[in-house]
This record gives structure tokens, C-alpha cells and sequence, in this order.
């Protein structure tokens, strides 16, 4: 019989792992969140305006959207900043070697070549994403486009309860469309009035 101690298993593999994993969980979280954004029907973003402002913008795509379609939509969204980003770089890099008028062009054409592939990459459905936008003071005043401030809160509240009420389990994948696509129906609705009262002034 051996008289020589057993070694305790470290215990540094095993946290090691742990901690591998949980790493591993945030930078997939992180991902999702970029790519596919924070919510399946849509946008809320909220940003500071200059003078004091503050600007809203509820962003709701077409009904039953699966995640490739939402892909393409949040590309083609971020598109313009980030193509601009890439335009003036190339545009950079260009006029190193180039005339400045050649660099243009070519800054151009990195932009725009890139919002027509996106565009098409989104296919026809990018047509039916629905956008509801105002921007309220400091003095609480709202600034309308699509729709006034109190339906733009009260519309984004129905899909933020539905979201959690369906990922809660306590409604169903059909419950849960049937929420975000009155809200779509809702946005249209609206815009549809404001474009007749447009074209009757």
C-alpha cells in the first residue's frame, strides 16, 4: 500500500472553464445584439437633439420578419454612417496616389455601391418597414412627423410587453405577431392620413 498523499484535483481547470464559458455567452449576447439588434419586431432608439432636445424614432418591421430578413434590414439601416466612414477612407487612401477629383469618385462609389447592394440584399420587404419619429424639448413640446409623442410611447410600450409577455411563455409565436402586427397596421394607418391630408393641401 502506497504511504504516499493523494494530491487534491485543482480546482483552477475547472473555474478556468467556468470562466471560458461565461465569456464565451457574453461575446455570443454581444453579437446577437449587434447583428440582430435588441428586439425581433424592430428599433426604440432614443438620442440627444441639439438645443436641449431629444429625439425618438420607433422603427417596427413587417410582421413574421425571420432573422435573415432582419439582418439585412439592420444592415441596410446602418448603412449610411458607416458607408460614409468607409467613402472618406477610401476616399484617404485614394488621394495618395490619385487626383483628388479620381479619390471623389471613388469615395462615391464605395457609398453608393454599397447602399444599392444592401437595398437589394433587403429585397422588396425593406419597403414595408415602418418608421414613427418625433423629437420632444426641454420644455416638453413635440415636434410631430408620423405620429405625435403619446402614440409613439404607447406603441412601443405594446410591443415591449409583448416581447416580454412571449418571452415569458405566457403567449404564443402567433399571439405575439398578431401584437406587433397591429402596431405595423397602426403606423400605417396614420402615415396614410398624414399623405392625404398632404396631397389635399
Amino acid at each position: 500500500m502506497s504511504i504516499v498523499p493523494r494530491r487534491r484535483a485543482s480546482a483552477v481547470p475547472v473555474v478556468a472553464t467556468k470562466q471560458r464559458a461565461e465569456a464565451s455567452r457574453l461575446v455570443r449576447r454581444v453579437l446577437h445584439r449587434i447583428l440582430e439588434g435588441r428586439h425581433p419586431w424592430g428599433e426604440f432608439e432614443v438620442w440627444p437633439s441639439r438645443y436641449g432636445s431629444t429625439s425618438f424614432c420607433l422603427v417596427v418591421y413587417p410582421p413574421g420578419a425571420v432573422r435573415s430578413e432582419r439582418l439585412r434590414f439592420r444592415a441596410m439601416r446602418a448603412w449610411p454612417p458607416l458607408g460614409m466612414l468607409l467613402g472618406l477612407v477610401a476616399m484617404a487612401v485614394a488621394s495618395q496616389s490619385m487626383p483628388v477629383v479620381v479619390a471623389l469618385v471613388i469615395g462615391g462609389a464605395v457609398y453608393g455601391g454599397g447602399a444599392l447592394a444592401l437595398a437589394r440584399l433587403a429585397g422588396p420587404r425593406r419597403r414595408q418597414i415602418r418608421t414613427l419619429r418625433t423629437s420632444r424639448s426641454t420644455d416638453g413640446s413635440s415636434a410631430l412627423d408620423w405620429g405625435p409623442q403619446q402614440m409613439m410611447e404607447d406603441l412601443a410600450a405594446l410591443l415591449l410587453a409583448a416581447e416580454h409577455e412571449h418571452r415569458s411563455g405566457r403567449i404564443d409565436a402567433v399571439e405575439f405577431e398578431l401584437a406587433w402586427g397591429e402596431v405595423w397596421h397602426r403606423i400605417g394607418a396614420r402615415r396614410s392620413r398624414q399623405d392625404s391630408r398632404r396631397r389635399e393641401d
